[in-house]
């Protein structure tokens, strides 16, 4: 069951198509439907997160392996070894971050793999990564913290929102911010998915997250329009 992949905040729209009003889905989050994922955001999100995505069927045994001797040999944790898959099995799911949660993570990822296309799986993820305060989704992401559908964003913007789902509270901070879309931008280089100039301009692009209002116009049109049960309007 991945219907909270699809959970999106309901959203009414004028003639032309653009938002005239958006509204909080049932358990209060705004969560936009992320549409076309563009293809930079894509690439940089995997050559981060997970680079053998479409290699592996949810889980991979080589890194937890890895991350298991890692945590024990440095008594404390030092890697997670989740697959993309896993960490959207946590956003659909709600599994905590206990063992026992992190086993039933691994368990739903392989459901997951085995009863979906990986497209289907990036969609979820892309949905449900967690932006800060009640915020989900790339989409909602980009346009609170810059105005800006996901495919306007730079390359500097695309990797911070990337970073950003590890801790949003924590890498709200400037400084902190910064080095998370480096990290991203470093990693991004040394794969050759950017070149050096791509990434000089980036690393040195201001960054300046801010709070966006989301749009609220006509606001008595479009609670009529969504009683309704329109998202389209006149």
């Amino acid at each position: 069951d991945i219907r909270a992949c699809t959970d999106y905040s309901p959203v009414v729209h004028d003639r032309h198509g653009a938002v005239l009003h958006s509204y909080l889905t049932a358990d209060g989050k705004r969560r936009l439907p992320p549409g076309a994922l563009p293809a930079n955001y894509t690439a940089l999100l995997l050559n981060y997160e997970d680079r053998r995505y479409y290699a592996h069927h949810g889980i991979e045994i080589r890194s937890i392996l890895r991350a298991l001797w890692q945590n024990l040999h440095g008594r404390r944790t030092v890697s997670g070894a989740s697959t993309l898959t896993m960490q959207a099995a946590r956003l659909i799911y709600r599994t905590p971050h206990t063992l026992s949660g992190k086993i039933r993570q691994t368990l739903r990822a392989l459901q997951l793999e085995y009863h979906y296309d990986k497209a289907a799986i990036l969609n979820c993820y892309a949905t449900l990564a967690p932006m800060g305060g009640n915020l989900e989704g790339i989409r909602a992401g980009a346009w609170y913290y810059f105005g800006k559908a996901p495919a306007e964003l730079s390359t500097s913007e695309t990797a911070w929102l990337i970073a950003l789902p590890q801790n949003p509270n924590r890498l709200a901070d400037p400084a902190r911010a910064r080095a998370a879309r480096n990290r991203v931008l470093d990693r991004a280089l040394q794969k050759n998915l950017i070149d050096a100039e791509t990434h000089h301009n980036a690393s040195h692009e201001p960054l300046a997250p801010a709070p966006h209002p989301f749009p609220q116009h006509a606001p008595h049109y479009a609670a009529l329009a969504r009683s309704r049960g329109e998202s389209a309007t006149t």
